[in-house]
């Protein structure tokens, strides 16, 4: 009895439809909960490819930064490291230019005046080690640098002030050698080396002879100087032991032309054998110096520049890595992105249309 009343209450009343949905109206509807506004496929669309857009742009702000970067780190390299290792390799060249034309200049034999070439040597020099501190960054001019160049402005002064007095030792040697050779010709004009009688005797004075003999001894220059410094003493005793004779004949002027000129000579040569005692430890001390000179442009000129010409290098390298991993990343971000917002794209178009494919096939069903 209570189940069949159960039954009846919970049935709709028998009537016709219009009844029906007049019972329908009537019971309480379902309360719906609040929604969020929904987006069409044109809002996600376009905030899908505004993503995508970002995405781009920050990539590509990123890879012009690193880029930029790369190209600084190159220009930095071509136009200050490259050019202070290039500087740096030419005042050594020059330095050792310098050096070598100093040297030949000093130990050469010969009366050549050949000083202009270490004149222009010592400019070039000067040049390169001026250039090299002009161009160098304030970092690259440490306290060992300026004194490595006080050093080498020294050098340069002590070694040309050498070189002059080489060549004055030089003149010397000429000049010494031109008064012997006037003193030989005026003893063989008054017959020292002989006179030839009908072609086949040749007669010379005794004094003549012995004083012909002297001076051929003192004016070879191969011998030492103390051999050189007894010649000459031999050739004036020959001399003050026929002064009378001299005197007598070819004269008193032709013997004071001789005691002049020979005095001349020796007074050069005396001058000279100064020059080579105190050059030789100046020179020894000059290529001290210039070994010196030399490890310290490679340690304070030349490896700093190639330093900073390395790490330059090594910052160019990783800024151009880096540029690379942005692009690489930038890209793959960009691929992602694409197929995310193509998957929830597809998302969100496929499962209202399955919905609605659901719905269209209850209603064709019959089901309401």
């Amino acid at each position: 009895m209570h189940k069949a009343i159960a039954e009846i209450s919970q049935s709709p009343p028998p009537g016709p439809p219009d009844a029906e949905r007049a019972w329908l109206w009537w019971l309480p509807r379902p309360r719906r909960s609040p929604r969020s506004p929904r987006l069409g496929i044109g809002w996600r669309l376009g905030l899908g490819l505004a993503a995508v857009t970002a995405v781009l742009l920050l990539g590509e702000s990123l890879a012009t930064r690193t880029a930029r970067q790369a190209l600084e780190a190159v220009r930095s390299m071509q136009t200050e490291h490259e050019p202070l290792a290039n500087r740096a390799n030419a005042v050594l060249e020059k330095l050792i230019a310098y050096d070598r034309a100093v040297g030949e200049y000093v130990q050469a034999h010969s009366a050549d005046d050949k000083l202009s070439t270490i004149t222009l040597a010592g400019d070039a020099l000067e040049a390169a080690v001026a250039e090299y501190f002009s161009s160098a960054p304030p970092r690259a001019v440490t306290a060992a640098a300026t004194a490595l160049r006080q050093q080498l402005t020294r050098h340069i002064a002590n070694a040309r002030q050498l070189a002059t007095r080489a060549s004055q030792r030089l003149q010397w040697d000429a000049r010494r050698q031109a008064a012997l050779d006037d003193v030989y010709r005026r003893i063989v004009s008054a017959g020292g080396s002989g006179l030839a009688i009908n072609g086949t005797q040749v007669v010379a004075e005794r004094s003549l002879a012995e004083l012909h003999t002297a001076i051929n001894a003192v004016r070879g220059n191969l011998a030492p100087s103390a051999v050189i410094a007894q010649r000459e003493r031999e050739f004036r005793e020959v001399l003050n032991a026929h002064t009378a004779a001299f005197e007598a004949s070819p004269g008193r002027a032709w013997l004071s032309l001789v005691r002049q000129d020979f005095a001349e000579a020796a007074r050069l040569r005396r001058a000279s054998e100064r020059y080579d005692g105190e050059s030789g430890p100046l020179w020894h001390s000059l290529r001290e110096d210039s070994a010196a000179l030399t490890v310290g442009v490679q340690r304070e000129l030349q490896l700093p520049a190639r330093e900073g010409l390395l790490q330059a290098a090594q910052h160019a390298a990783t800024a151009a890595e880096g540029a690379e991993h942005t692009l690489r990343n930038t890209s793959f971000a960009v691929l992602g992105l694409m197929l995310l917002v193509s998957a929830l794209l597809a998302v969100s178009i496929s499962v209202p249309v399955r919905r609605l494919t659901a719905a269209t096939r209850l209603l064709a069903g019959g089901d309401r």
